[in-house]
């Protein structure tokens, strides 16, 4: 008899631990994810990095190999890491002759406030060698809010 009413008792509490429909919506880490979460998502690529929020300044410094492309970016939230400057069309010139990189950067896991606006600056920089530029009549840099172009 006992052992009736343990094993009646293991089977009713294994059915209410499954829960049902409107049980598991109650769960709130199995609700869709935020409107923002998926537009951000967007914009990252394959690496998990996404585009800098804009560009601030643009500079090609002349080395005596080639150039150096600098650009200087604003993140919304401070912490962005593995800031680079992507080519994009795989570092040829497009049919305008214009050489065209992406400011990305790796979001912080969890988003810091800034103590300052100088805390939210980021920079980054490729060297573009003279043969690479033979063809090359612009350079632009693309963020996420901007873009600068700068002419040769």
């Amino acid at each position: 008899m006992k052992n009736i009413i343990l094993t009646v008792a293991t089977i009713g509490l294994l059915a209410s631990c499954s829960g049902s429909g409107s049980v598991s919506s109650l769960n709130p880490f199995r609700r869709a994810p935020a409107p923002e979460e998926t537009v951000v998502t967007a914009r990252r690529a394959p690496d998990g990095r996404e585009l800098i929020a804009t560009i601030t300044e643009l500079r090609a410094e002349p080395t005596r190999n080639g150039i150096i492309l600098r650009a200087h970016g604003k993140t919304p939230v401070q912490g962005y890491f593995s800031v680079e400057l992507t080519e994009t069309n795989r570092g040829f010139p497009d049919e305008t002759g214009t050489l065209t990189f992406e400011l990305r950067g790796k979001p912080p896991a969890l988003p810091l406030a800034a103590n300052t606006e100088r805390s939210r600056d980021i920079m980054a920089g490729v060297f573009i060698s003279q043969i690479n530029l033979k063809s090359v009549k612009a350079l632009r840099v693309v963020a996420a809010q901007n873009q600068i172009t700068i002419r040769n």
